[in-house]
């Protein structure tokens, strides 16, 4: 696992390696955790507050290149 990125408001995105697919980031916030589809930007699983997942969405949204090229690198596709 590695932690990509700490946002403001205590959320956490990471990434872990050799994950199942589809690509997509973890993100925590508090006692709250959900995944992401990077591609689609579905909530795949879990649950985050309304406001700390438009947070997520943002920098999901404004990272989504190097999001998918740093999941390829991390599970050797």
């Amino acid at each position: 696992m590695a932690t990509i990125e700490l946002l403001d408001g205590g959320i956490k995105i990471e990434m872990f390696s050799n994950d199942h697919n589809p690509p997509h980031i973890h993100v925590k916030y508090a006692e709250h955790k959900c995944l992401i589809v990077i591609q689609t930007g579905e909530v795949y699983s879990g649950y985050l507050p309304p406001r700390k997942l438009k947070v997520a969405m943002r920098y999901l949204e404004g990272n989504r290149q190097s999001l998918l090229t740093l999941w390829k690198t991390m599970n050797n596709q």
